[in-house]
């Protein structure tokens, strides 16, 4: 998802994402750890402001659209709007990847019920 960024049209890597968020809680640390090392592997480039947390990303009508046949695809009757799933993703991923990106621990747990890090 960050090293694909804007030409990431991967569908299902997002509704992934949201269904674990949303459905799992998970130790800040742990994941902060992993993500770090799969950064570390692959040799990931981190940009301050990474576009795939910006709300142009989230906002792009090809990437809705694409959105929107992935989600007919899989056969999802639910209302599921991209910008709001990504929302939800900034709000899971980003304090990770800011912390990443500044070199600074985290240790904060994720909380699926309130959809926040605590």
């Amino acid at each position: 998802m960050i090293s694909l960024s804007v030409v990431n049209s991967r569908m299902k890597d997002f509704y992934d994402i949201f269904t674990l968020l949303s459905t799992e809680n998970f130790d800040g640390r742990v994941l902060w750890e992993a993500i770090f090392e799969t950064f570390q592997r692959r040799g990931t480039n981190l940009e301050k402001e990474h576009p795939v947390f910006s709300p142009s990303f989230a906002e792009d009508e090809t990437r809705i659209k694409q959105w929107k046949a992935f989600l007919r695809r899989i056969g999802l009757k639910e209302n599921l709007e991209f910008p709001f799933v990504m929302e939800r993703i900034r709000d899971f991923l980003f304090p990770i990847y800011d912390s990443i990106l500044n070199e600074n621990e985290f240790f904060k747990m994720w909380n699926c019920q309130t959809l926040k890090w605590e």
